[in-house]
């Protein structure tokens, strides 16, 4: 995280959204290791015969690799947007401001802003609203998660 620090302070980046998007857009180890073993099981032979078809680059990767790779994807966002809603150490050490605090931030800083009583109550709302976007991604693409994690290259 020290090197995370320094590189965004250096860019101006400290107190900002951005060191959370541009990483992101980059590709964590997780997400390229399921594509990767996942383009492994996709057969050759649909790209040959694409191209023996007359198909170009553009054309094999949009009519073909990626309706075959769609459930890959959509798995590959699904733990992608889990593990950064999730997160709490990056924004703790990147952010400043409570106005831009996300939520995990926001529950602590309602936890420890209180001398006297814990708003329990309060704890457990932000919680709950907390957990809604995960369990509303989770039912719009619930039919892609098995198939993403264990599915082979051929559809039939």
């Amino acid at each position: 995280m020290i090197p995370r620090f320094i590189m965004f302070k250096n860019f101006g980046w400290i107190d900002t959204y951005l060191p959370f998007y541009v990483p992101t857009i980059a590709g964590s180890a997780t997400a390229i290791f399921l594509l990767r073993q996942f383009m492994k099981t996709v057969p050759m032979d649909i790209d040959a015969a694409a191209k023996v078809d007359g198909a170009g680059y553009f054309r094999i990767f949009w009519s073909i690799m990626l309706p075959i790779s769609k459930p890959a994807l959509i798995t590959t966002f699904i733990f992608t947007f889990v593990n950064n809603w999730n997160d709490f150490m990056t924004p703790l050490i990147m952010l400043n401001s409570i106005k831009i605090y996300p939520m995990s931030l926001a529950i602590l800083t309602l936890r420890t802003t209180n001398d006297k009583i814990t708003p329990w109550n309060s704890i457990m709302l932000e919680a709950l609203l907390a957990t809604v976007p995960l369990i509303i991604v989770f039912f719009i693409f619930q039919k892609h998660i098995v198939k993403g994690v264990v599915m082979s290259g051929i559809k039939g």
